[in-house]
């Protein structure tokens, strides 16, 4: 047996995760660090079925590889063997290297999709490299699959004779991308290297406006264009030039009509170029999403016009998401006026604004534009409007906004701002703070200005030019001043050591005596050389702390995963602390025994007297099933009630409502309160159970959930429609009901009724397991039960947002509905077309489904184009199937095609004439996610459900064989390979009581390699068993599970059909390496390996399954897992598997032989043993029941 093999797409991604060595010694590749040596590893491969050359889609030659020593025919040579090459980038190496004339007919430049090249410039003479229109022209008519254009070239500004065949240019559809970075002469400084701006004429450059007006013409589908024209030398736009270009401009009203992205930096933006943002794209309103201007000049702002930012937001809110402006001014007349934003602003999720004295309103800020998520400001001051200032927390918290990322540069902020943002922007994750100012009051006592942002959870912070990882607990920074190295003052901020914050918390421990002993000046023992030093002498001036702890709702939820024991320790830690574990010591409260019930009486009564009695944090309170009724006094059961004035949740268990819903509660204000109610009552074998329970559940108006149970055996609380429109007239938030009572049958007075009930708007569930009669004593147990259909058509008017509806009616001894009765609730039915109009999930369990019920779904839920996205129909009896009527699968998916997602059919069958017959779909359904199918004696056939059901996630098959078609098995090898590109996404597979072949899991590992959990129960697998090993052989290699449950797994071979005869051992295994076992070491695995070499290491676990008596004397199957000592019996049987089969049929009077037969024939060795191959498992595998599936 060989080791299956992973598929090819997942080897490519684990070797692009490698390093290049690790890529090499797995797939035998020459070292290719010299040129020469590439080329020839390449030469040579070509007489291998796969030659290396073949493989090369993308190749990048790198300043490393000098030009100068590598002649231009061996880079001839080397292109001429890549035929397949898609990438090219050339960075230093100049373009006319390669570009050879023996390489000029090349094919390999036909198959180039991406190039990235250079050029030299000169100092002395300029290249030829000055585009014109002409040249953008004759460009695309030899590249017409461009689609993306990145160039830092000259584009010339003249337009002679070309701009009047601008209209008549051949547009390049395939382009959406263009990048230029236009400029005559460049001195060679990188972008933001330091300059000496004192020198003159750095760069030189020209520009033109009128480019713009081409581009609409020559670009109509662009969706990005970036221009980057600085250092203009030219004059400003004369008013005449001006009005031509405006003109041009308006010319084409198509132009740019699918940009999304403008990016412009350019210097002297208002003398050149702010009509392009107003007379173009704001006019030919330009449907942007990213806009990015940028004027700086040498590091200056241009201060000759200011930008009107609220027009910008204006012209654009329709569609703008990120703005950004660098190098403006925003106020001409005053500098620090206020900058508030005039409209509302809704898909803006970006905004950076820098200007030195550019004041912002942030509470404004964050109102008008709510869908923020970015902000960078570096700017004067970021402030609060007084109105927000006096606002309390209370309300800034219920406007929460969802800003992640902060970023502050050189800009003032009062400290207010941060608790502000703290409170407002809980969502924050990113912090930047660099060269601020802030603004606040130091405590004379402590010397400490707080900044208290608890409510955030960061997962950055960038503080000056350090960076706050998460693991730390607490970081001391020290800003101080420091001259670079062309002697310009400068801050920088250092991080503290441990030996310095020891000195600084020592020295604010007691920091007003500290301070008076302070007779160190700042200024006395500065160090030119050391600026950092400095700090020690500074303590005097105070601290600012930023303290970012846990929110009180974070607290309370770590409170409601701790013991009892360990909120009660934490509530007792500090004040911080007291209150979140206070409430999640109180929230929810169980009481057990009359003792604890006690205790919590005197706790309560105890704690009246302070500021917070313990009693106002209980929401809920429940008694558990193990409460004895004898147990509890009513009058202190009853007496609990007057102490909980918050009391939201109530579940009384097995006590009866009576115990609490005296003559001395019927006036608390408790019942008031109640939301959620989950209450009980008792059945009667003799007559039929009292209403009074209603006057109980009435007095709870505030209620929104309602649960209402049986208790003990006989029968139920029978209700009819006038007691739902009484319950309903004193509940009126009631959303969901859950009953286990009896709906009447007679509809007699009723009937006329319905159509004028008031419907209840608030009710979204409704689940109601009606029975009439239920009695399960010993062999005289008897249940009887009748069911009416109305009860859909009243629900249908009372309910009409109805989502959920869940109905349960077993054990129907009445009869069957006649033909005249159908018609007549069929025409009841179909009388309120607006029935059932946003009903979701409809579950419907009846053991007597055809007899009363089958019209329901067709005369109802499908006549009235009920938007069903789940339904469950179970017509099991007795654990039986109901095989009066086949149930018609197609009909249902087709009837519901545009919505349905989830399907579950249990106990019916699908073929009326033969019932061997294969179930295949017969047509398409997009949607279904879900399918649930249990049956006797069904054949699915799962390649067509496959190809009928492409977005299913989860499938559960019971009962039946699992099928491939003809098709499949025959021509199993080509269709794998037209799935490679056709997987299915199922992700969860549940098989219970069914056989299939061993086929099958070999299909569904290659088709559906998302598969994540399987449970494989009751399962027989058919297969061939290979007689040299004793093997049966299941591959799931491509299968890579999270979780696996598996049980009663049994194997049939050569169409064995006794039950004696099936194999019911079972070996797990995996492809990858996995933990050693429990209880085996590594020494352990090492001699089993040398002992029995052919077992190799990655087994997981053995499974064998046997049949055992019940306490009922009926057959049944169990699974178990093989200890030690008997998986070495295993393997050490199958290491010969031929000859030990012959040895375990015979006697041998020797005891230590027949000891060993013995143990043999205990696990059935001679049968032969099922192997599976996964992919991997991560969790398990686990033994299962069939009460787990």
């Amino acid at each position: 047996m060989g080791v299956p093999e992973l598929p090819f797409e997942i080897l490519i991604n684990i070797a692009d995760n490698l390093w290049k060595t690790d890529i090499m010694s797995c797939a035998l590749i020459y070292n290719c660090s010299q040129l020469p040596k590439l080329i020839d590893s390449i030469k040579n491969s070509q007489n291998i079925s796969t030659s290396h050359h073949l493989m090369v889609q993308s190749l990048c030659l790198s300043m490393h590889c000098h030009w100068s020593k590598i002649p231009n025919i061996q880079y001839s040579d080397l292109f001429r063997y890549l035929p397949n090459l898609k990438r090219l980038d050339l960075e230093g190496i100049k373009y006319d290297d390669i570009q050879a004339d023996i390489t000029v007919s090349d094919k390999i430049w036909k198959s180039l999709e991406i190039l990235n090249m250079t050029y030299g410039g000169s100092d002395e003479i300029q290249p030829e490299r000055d585009l014109m229109v002409e040249d953008f022209d004759d460009i695309h008519q030899n590249l017409q699959n461009l689609s993306s254009i990145t160039a830092e070239i000259y584009i010339y500004s003249e337009f002679p004779d070309a701009l009047d065949t601008v209209p008549n240019t051949i547009p390049a559809y395939s382009v959406t991308s263009l990048d230029i970075n236009s400029k005559i002469y460049d001195d060679g400084h990188e972008e933001g290297e330091e300059k000496d701006y004192e020198s003159e004429n750095i760069n030189i450059n020209h520009w033109n406006s009128w480019w713009l007006y081409y581009f609409g013409y020559k670009y109509p589908n662009l969706r990005s264009l970036k221009l980057n024209v600085t250092d203009m030398l030219d004059d400003a736009l004369y008013p005449e030039e001006r009005k031509i270009v405006l003109s041009l401009f308006h010319s084409n009203q198509n132009a740019f009509r699918h940009l999304e992205t403008f990016d412009l930096k350019t210097t002297r933006y208002f003398d050149f170029s702010d009509l392009i943002l107003w007379e173009l794209l704001c006019k030919l309103r330009v449907p942007l999403k990213h806009l990015s201007l940028d004027t700086t000049y040498r590091g200056k702002i241009d201060y000759s016009y200011p930008m009107d930012v609220g027009r910008i937001l204006e012209s654009f809110s329709g569609t703008l998401k990120s703005l950004s402006l660098t190098g403006f001014t925003y106020n001409q007349k005053n500098e620090y006026t206020i900058q508030e934003m005039s409209s509302c602003c809704p898909f803006l999720t970006n905004l950076y604004i820098s200007d030195s004295s550019f004041c912002l309103n942030l509470d404004d800020l964050l109102d008008k534009c709510s869908a923020l998520e970015q902000m960078e400001f570096s700017g004067a001051k970021l402030f609060l409007s007084q109105s927000r200032i006096a606002e309390e927390s209370e309300q800034q918290q219920q406007q929460q906004h969802g800003l992640r990322i902060l970023t502050l540069n050189k800009c003032s902020v009062a400290a207010g701002v941060f608790n502000y943002v703290s409170l407002r922007c809980r969502s924050l994750e990113q912090m930047t703070l660099y060269t601020l100012r802030i603004i606040g009051s130091i405590c004379e006592k402590t010397g400490c200005l707080l900044f208290d942002m608890s409510h955030i959870f960061l997962k950055t912070l960038n503080i000056g030019q350090s960076l706050v990882e998460a693991s730390h607990n607490t970081c001391w920074f020290y800003t101080y001043w420091d001259f670079g190295y062309n002697g310009l003052s400068r801050t920088d901020t250092a991080i503290l050591t441990k030996k310095g914050v020891d000195i600084a918390l020592e020295y604010y421990q007691n920091f007003q005596s500290s301070k008076a002993r302070s007779t160190l000046s700042h200024d006395t023992f500065y160090n030119v050389n050391y600026p950092g030093s400095g700090w020690k002498y500074r303590l005097y001036k105070g601290y600012v702390e930023w303290r970012f702890e846990l929110p009180y709702e974070v607290l309370t939820q770590i409170g409601d995963n701790l013991s009892t024991t360990d909120r009660l320790s934490c509530a007792l830690t500090c004040k911080g602390w007291r209150y979140p574990f206070q409430d999640a010591l109180w929230r929810n409260m169980p009481i057990y025994t009359y003792r604890r019930l006690k205790k919590i009486i005197e706790t309560i009564i105890a704690s009246q007297d302070v500021s917070t009695p313990c009693s106002l944090f209980v929401k809920s309170l429940r008694t558990c099933t193990s409460s004895y009724r004898s147990e509890f006094p009513d009058i202190e059961f009853s007496e609990l009630f007057k102490y909980l004035p918050n009391l939201k949740r109530l579940d009384l268990g097995n006590r009866n409502y009576r115990e609490i819903y005296t003559e001395i509660t019927r006036s608390d204000k408790v019942w008031k309160t109640l939301e959620s109610l989950k209450v009980k009552y008792s059945a009667d074998t003799e007559m039929l159970p009292e209403k009074t329970i209603f006057e109980f559940i009435n007095a709870c108006s505030m209620l929104q959930k309602l649960e209402i149970h049986e208790r003990g055996l006989g029968f139920y609380m029978e209700l009819s429609v006038d007691d739902f429109d009484n319950m309903h007239l004193n509940l009126q938030n009631l959303s969901s009901i859950k009953a286990e009572i009896y709906l009447s049958c007679d509809f007699l007075y009723t009937l006329d009724t319905i159509p004028n009930t008031t419907p209840a708007f608030a009710v979204t569930a409704l689940d109601i397991n009606s029975k009439q009669y239920e009695n399960h004593d010993g062999e005289f147990s008897r249940n009887w039960n009748e069911w009416n259909p109305l009860w859909l058509y009243y629900f249908g008017y009372k309910y009409p947002n109805l989502r959920s509806l869940r109905l349960e009616a077993t054990s129907i001894c009445g009869d069957e509905i006649d033909l005249d009765q159908r018609q007549t609730i069929i025409s009841l039915f179909q009388s309120n077309p607006n029935a059932f109009q946003h009903l979701k999930t409809f579950s419907f369990t009846c053991d007597s489904y055809f007899r009363i019920a089958d019209f329901v779904l067709w005369e109802l839920f499908c006549a009235l184009k009920v938007p069903l996205k789940s339904l469950t129909l179970d017509a099991t009896y007795n654990n039986e199937v109901d095989d009066s009527n086949p149930m018609d699968i197609n009909r249902i998916l087709e009837s519901f095609s545009e919505t349905l997602k989830s399907l579950s059919l249990t106990g019916f069958t699908y073929n009326e004439k033969d019932r061997y017959s294969i179930l295949e779909l017969s047509s398409y359904y997009p949607l279904l996610t879900n399918l649930c199918i249990s049956s006797e004696e069904l054949s699915l056939n799962l390649g067509n459900l496959f190809d009928r059901c492409v977005a299913l996630k989860q499938l559960k098959f019971c009962g039946g064989d699992l099928v491939l078609n003809q098709k499949t098995t025959i021509e199993e090898s080509a269709q794998q390979k037209q799935e490679q590109y056709y997987q299915h996404g199922l992700q969860i597979l549940i098989l219970h009581k069914c056989s299939l072949a061993a086929e099958v899991f070999n299909y569904l590992s290659f088709r559906c390699q998302s598969l994540k959990h399987m449970t494989l129960d009751t399962v027989l697998v058919k297969g061939s068993l290979c007689e040299k090993t004793g093997c049966l052989l299941l591959d799931m290699s491509h299968t890579f599970l999270k979780t696996l449950k598996i049980g009663q797994l049994q194997y049939s071979v050569s169409n064995q059909e006794m039950y004696a005869d099936y194999i019911c051992l079972t070996l797990l295994s995996q492809l990858n390496d996995t933990p050693l076992s429990k209880g085996k070491s590594g020494k352990d695995k090492a001699r089993i390996g040398s002992k029995y070499p052919t077992v190799e290491h990655h087994d997981i676990m053995w499974l064998f399954t046997y049949s055992y008596r019940t306490a009922f004397q009926k057959s049944a199957l169990e699974t178990k897992e093989l200890l030690e000592d008997e998986v070495d019996i295993a393997l050490e049987y199958y290491q010969d598997f031929q000859l030990n089969k012959i040895i375990s049929t015979l006697m041998d009077k020797n005891s230590r032989v027949r000891e060993q037969q013995l143990k043999y024939r205990t696990y059935e060795l001679h049968k032969g043993y099922g192997k599976w191959n996964f992919g991997n498992i991560e969790s398990g595998p686990f033994i299962c029941g069939p009460d787990d599936i």
